[in-house]
């Protein structure tokens, strides 16, 4: 996980870079890439979305009015029971590993916050047959 302030275009590509590992780690399972809008983060979405060729992934844009505190302590909820589970020897999930067990005196607290918003949106997923109001690109394009 690398921590620090980007310009547009290195987010973007970091963004698209990330997206393409997963695909090519987890071939058969779909992906949703949930990106954080509020403010200036809403011209991400909006720049991925006119891509489609270049970015071919589903996009949730997620729009926050919780405190990061209040996601963060629901989230704590689903690592307490067992419900969100980290892999070992995975660099970017022992980033969030060392956030949680120091939270709210760590020194960062943006990996477990993204791992809270992306908890909250697997989970508003569940159940559901259809992406809903999920971008979707254009297929055969």
């Amino acid at each position: 996980m690398d921590r620090g302030r980007f310009d547009f275009p290195t987010t973007l590509a970091r963004i698209a870079r990330m997206a393409f590992a997963v695909r090519a780690e987890f071939k058969n399972v779909p992906i949703v890439v949930g990106i954080e809008s509020n403010a200036y983060q809403a011209a991400v979405p909006q720049s991925l979305k006119s891509r489609p060729k270049d970015f071919p992934f589903p996009i949730k844009a997620i729009k926050t009015s919780q405190s990061k505190f209040l996601r963060i302590s629901q989230f704590a909820v689903h690592v307490e029971n067992g419900t969100y589970l980290l892999r070992q020897g995975d660099k970017d999930q022992q980033a969030i590993y060392d956030e949680m067990v120091v939270y709210p005196t760590s020194e960062f607290d943006d990996a477990v916050d993204m791992a809270a918003m992306g908890t909250d949106l697997l989970l508003g997923m569940v159940g559901k047959s259809k992406i809903g109001d999920f971008w979707v690109p254009a297929s055969g394009n």
